[in-house]
């Protein structure tokens, strides 16, 4: 049993530092670089997690976006100072790929989009800061009497 639980600890300690870095753009911004839309870090392609923060204690996070070999992907999220969701998206290859929900500084959901490699495929849905479906505003003929 003890051989079973080092096995699995071993097992998840690999796969968690197999999946790349975490860097803070604020304390490595010296060795990020975009170079035609490829972020390198210290100069090669950058594969892993970029943070950056509000505070320089580090407690509230505003951004954290996944790489892989310089380009997004995977989910990105942004928050608002008070620690709202400001929005979350999926990249993949840099390009907007999956459901994109955009929120209220209220924590309400104020929009909602699904792309596939880049383009909508879906209708947006609009919310408003109540939560209510914002209904799209009719476009009135011009009056033919004048």
């Amino acid at each position: 049993m003890k051989k079973f639980k080092n096995l699995l600890f071993l097992s998840i300690f690999i796969l968690l530092s197999s999946c790349g870095q975490t860097i803070d753009f604020d304390d490595d911004k010296e060795y990020i670089e975009d170079k035609n839309k490829i972020i390198s870090y210290k100069g090669e392609p950058y594969t892993g997690k970029m943070v950056k923060y509000y505070d320089k204690k580090k407690t509230q996070l505003q951004i954290e976006v996944f790489f892989k070999d310089g380009k997004r992907n995977g989910l990105t999220t942004e928050n608002f100072e008070n620690g709202f969701l400001k929005y979350k998206i999926n990249y993949k290859d840099d390009e907007r790929d999956g459901l994109f929900e955009y929120y209220y500084d209220n924590g309400q959901l104020r929009e909602k989009t699904t792309y596939k490699d880049g383009s909508i495929i879906d209708s947006r849905e609009k919310y408003t800061r109540n939560g209510q479906i914002r209904k799209p505003k009719l476009e009135v003929a011009p009056s033919l009497d004048n």
